[in-house]
């Protein structure tokens, strides 16, 4: 479980579904499970935190949608995967760069 805070979860799901299996979670914390993760995380199938999913926002993350191969999320943040992005942004499934 996350630490530092409340967070919410979207599994993605469907057979068309382009991203990783799991959960990607956001909210307002610090670490997931013992590693490092600001605001949003991928838990993978396996229940481990997805180390190729590290978007580290820099607020917090309140809404999260998925669609495809990206992850849409919503939150009172400034930069998310090394972008400056204000409340919205668009994260590749497998990656941490933004669309």
């Amino acid at each position: 479980m996350p630490s530092g805070g409340r967070y919410h979860e979207r599994q993605p799901g469907g057979a068309s579904c382009n991203i990783s299996p799991g959960w990607y979670i956001g909210g307002l914390f610090t670490h997931v499970g013992g590693v490092a993760r600001n605001n949003i995380a991928h838990i993978s199938a396996d229940k481990s935190v997805a180390s190729s999913f590290d978007p580290d926002a820099s607020g917090g993350t309140h809404a999260l949608a998925v669609s495809g191969s990206t992850v849409y999320a919503g939150g009172l943040f400034t930069s998310i995967g090394g972008q400056t992005r204000n409340s919205v942004a668009a994260l590749g499934g497998g990656s941490i760069g933004c669309f």
